[in-house]
């Protein structure tokens, strides 16, 4: 095939060029996908809530949000609310000044509890004296994005959710909101659903750290957009060649996997030749970088992290 479907638009693939493995076709499909979850990271927070209307309601299927402290919000979990989803965020502990430090806990460490609160964004007498309740009541100022009331409006909304918190260490905790329901998502399996998405983090370290994502050479936003479309073809070509490697088992204390730090070089080495006579079996190479497969290890988390910004390599006359 000489065409491929692109973002919804057919794209004709030079006639001249070299005829591309299959690997690279099938990885141009994914693109569009991973694209627009990239980009909408990348907005501000009043714009993350495109990620959650972009995607279609299913009939018969359910939708899970799960996302990070970055991505709790009222506004998010109306928007999840809204669509008859459910979402799962985490968020800063109740000790903190985050979303969920106003509301009345247990003296347990552990628990797991209903909530409801009603969100206002007038300081009027009259909004306050049509609220017949004593539970929390959050104001949401004109610098935060709520988009189910317009600030100054006296109508109000409702969001009811649960919030569980449970030990991760000795002396750490986590805190968890969601809406999903207790009797069919417990604590434990609300734990193991939070934990699968650790494998994305994985990937955008991948990402940013080995590929260099986190590295640009443009200020403009579409040469960026460039260099980021260039980066995540690398990194699905690495990701396919990795799955696609058969590693034979023998009998040793862990198995093993494909580094994919070598496999970067490997891959981007072998795209940058011109010449027939310059190939060599990628395979082969990849077999022989190999890791061992060691899940139970963890390291503290890095307190910096959020604080780094892209580096630009830009290098002009004056």
């Amino acid at each position: 095939m000489r065409w491929k479907l692109y973002s919804g638009t057919l794209i004709p693939l030079p006639w001249n060029c070299r005829p591309l493995p299959l690997w690279i076709r099938i990885t141009v499909s994914w693109l569009p996908m991973a694209l627009p979850a990239l980009f909408s990271a990348l907005r501000l927070s009043h714009h993350q809530t495109t990620t959650v209307d972009r995607h279609d309601v299913l009939d018969g299927i359910k939708n899970i949000y799960i996302g990070d402290r970055g991505y709790c919000s009222y506004n998010n979990m109306a928007h999840v609310v809204e669509q008859g989803q459910y979402f799962l965020f985490r968020t800063k502990d109740i000790h903190s000044k985050g979303l969920v430090g106003n509301f009345n806990f247990p003296d347990a460490e552990s628990f797991d509890i209903d909530v409801s609160v009603i969100l206002v964004r007038s300081h009027s007498k009259k909004v306050l004296a049509d609220i017949h309740t004593e539970g929390y009541i959050r104001f949401v100022d004109q610098a935060a994005a709520f988009d189910y009331i317009e600030y100054g409006s006296y109508d109000t909304y409702e969001l009811s959710f649960r919030i569980l918190r449970f030990p991760i260490s000795t002396s750490t905790y986590e805190c968890i909101v969601t809406n999903l329901p207790r009797d069919e998502f417990p604590v434990e399996r609300i734990k193991t659903l939070y934990n699968t998405r650790w494998s994305i983090e994985s990937s955008f370290r991948k990402l940013k750290y080995t590929i260099g994502l986190s590295n640009f050479h443009a200020y403009k936003p579409e040469y960026v957009k460039q260099e980021i479309w260039a980066r995540l073809l690398a990194y699905n070509i690495t990701e396919t060649m990795i799955n696609y490697t058969l590693l034979e088992k023998h009998r040793t204390k862990h198995e093993y996997k494909v580094n994919f730090t070598m496999a970067a070089h490997i891959c981007r080495a072998f795209l940058r030749l011109t010449t027939e006579k310059d190939q060599y079996d990628v395979m082969s190479l990849l077999k022989k970088e190999l890791i061992p497969i060691r899940n139970e290890r963890q390291y503290p988390r890095l307190q910096t992290a959020h604080f780094r910004r892209p580096r630009y390599f830009i290098y002009r006359a004056a």
